[in-house]
Parts: structure tokens; sequence; C-alpha cells
């Protein structure tokens, strides 16, 4: 009876084994499965980063272009105020060239007046 009770111990025992081994197995199995989801989830990762990387220095660049942009529409800014400004002093030049103009016109005129009378006469 002892060695019965021997024997069914250890055929027990032989069972619990074997139910931990199926399960090691089946453990190993969801690690193997669970390792190839976390590497593509890695590689999924890897890629986002290198396209999140692409669009940061695609950003980097066009905030350097609007940088320079802004630069250039200050100077066209500043380059236009001061084209205005010596358009004004021209203007304000050509105008007291033509009423000098007009002056030394009208001052030939009166010097030529007694003239063209003492013509005017002799016909």
């Amino acid at each position: 009876e002892e060695l019965l009770q021997v024997n069914l111990d250890l055929w027990g025992k032989d069972e619990t084994i074997k139910e931990m081994k199926t399960r090691e197995m089946s453990l190993q199995h969801m690690v193997e499965k669970l390792n190839q989801e976390l590497s593509a989830k890695e590689l999924d990762i890897t890629h986002k980063h290198q396209q999140l990387s692409l669009l940061i220095n695609k950003l980097e660049q066009s905030k350097e272009k609007i940088e320079l942009l802004e630069s250039n529409v200050k100077k066209l800014n500043q380059t236009t105020e001061k084209w205005k400004k010596d358009c004004e002093i021209a203007q304000h030049q050509l105008s007291i060239t033509e009423m000098a103009s007009d002056h030394e016109h009208q001052k030939l005129n009166d010097e030529l007046q007694p003239n063209n009378r003492k013509m005017e006469e002799r016909l």
C-alpha cells in the first residue's frame, strides 16, 4: 500500500512536472510573440522618429527662409522710404528750379521788352 502511495505520488509529481513544462512552453511562446511585437513596435517608433526628425529639419529650414524673407521685406521697406524721401527732395528742388527758371525767363522778357518796342517803332 505504501508502494502504491509512493507510485501515486510520483505519478502526480510527474503530471505536475508535465503541466509545468507545458505551461513553460506556452509562456515561452507568449514571450517570443511579445518580443516580436515589441521589435515591430520599436521599428515603427524608429521610423516615426526619423520622419519627425525630417519634419523638424524642414520646419527649421522654413523658419530660416521666413526670417530671411522678413529681413528682405524690412530692407525693401527701408529702401522704399528712402526713395520716397529722395523723390520728395527732388520734387522740391524741381519746383525751386522751375520757379527760378520762370523768374529768369520773366527777367529776360523784361530786359528784351524795350528792345522789342524799339524794333517795332523802327518797323
